[in-house]
C-alpha cells in the first residue's frame, strides 16, 4: 500500500471552558476563576508513519474581554488506529485501487502553552493535554475535523489552568 499525502494544514474555531487556580499553599484555595474563549487555531500535520502524525498549532484569541489577550501554542502527536483518511492506493492481483476512507478517529496527547494577557499583568501556563477526535475526509484533498482536549497546565508560580477544549475545522492535504 501506498501512501498518497504526508501533511495536512489546518484552521479550527476552538471553544474552552477553563478554571484558572490560586493556591496559597497545599491546602488553601485563595482564589479560582472560570473562564470561556472562542479562539482561531492554525495547525500543521506531518504523517512519519501511517498511523501517526507529529502535529503544531497556534491559538488565537477571538473573543475575550476588551483588555485581554490569550495566545498559545500546541504540539503533540495524533495516532489514527483504523486509518488516517488519506487517499490510498493498494495492488490486488496487478490492479492498483485507490481508496478514500470518510471516516478516521484519532487519539491525542502532546504539550500545550498558553499565555494571558489582563492589561498590565502577564500569566502563563505549560502542560500536557491529551484528547481525540475524527477527520470526515469528503473530497480528495478537503476535510472536516472536530475534536475536544483537556488540558492540565501549570505556571511556575502556584496557579493552575484546567480546561476542555472543543474544536471544529477546516483542512487540507497534500
Amino acid at each position: 500500500m501506498k501512501q498518497r499525502r504526508r501533511f495536512n494544514v489546518t484552521a479550527d474555531l476552538t471553544y474552552t471552558s477553563s478554571t484558572i487556580e490560586t493556591k496559597e499553599s497545599a491546602s488553601t484555595l485563595s482564589a479560582s476563576t472560570s473562564s470561556t474563549f472562542s479562539a482561531l487555531e492554525l495547525g500543521a500535520d506531518y504523517f512519519f508513519h501511517p498511523k501517526f502524525a507529529v502535529t503544531a498549532q497556534m491559538l488565537f484569541t477571538l473573543t475575550a474581554s476588551t483588555d485581554s489577550e490569550i495566545k498559545g501554542f500546541d504540539v503533540g502527536v495524533r495516532y489514527y488506529p483504523k486509518n488516517s483518511g488519506f487517499q490510498s492506493e493498494v495492488e490486488l492481483l496487478g490492479s492498483k485501487i485507490e481508496t478514500t476512507p470518510g471516516w478516521a478517529g484519532y487519539l491525542y496527547g502532546g504539550f500545550s502553552s498558553r499565555d494571558f494577557q489582563f492589561g498590565n499583568t502577564s500569566i502563563s501556563f505549560l502542560g500536557p493535554e491529551a484528547g481525540g477526535g475524527v477527520d470526515y475526509h469528503f473530497a480528495q484533498h478537503v476535510f472536516l475535523r472536530g475534536g475536544l482536549n483537556y488540558q492540565f497546565l501549570r505556571n511556575t508560580t502556584s496557579r493552575t489552568y484546567n480546561g476542555f477544549v472543543g474544536s471544529l475545522g477546516l483542512g487540507y492535504s497534500f
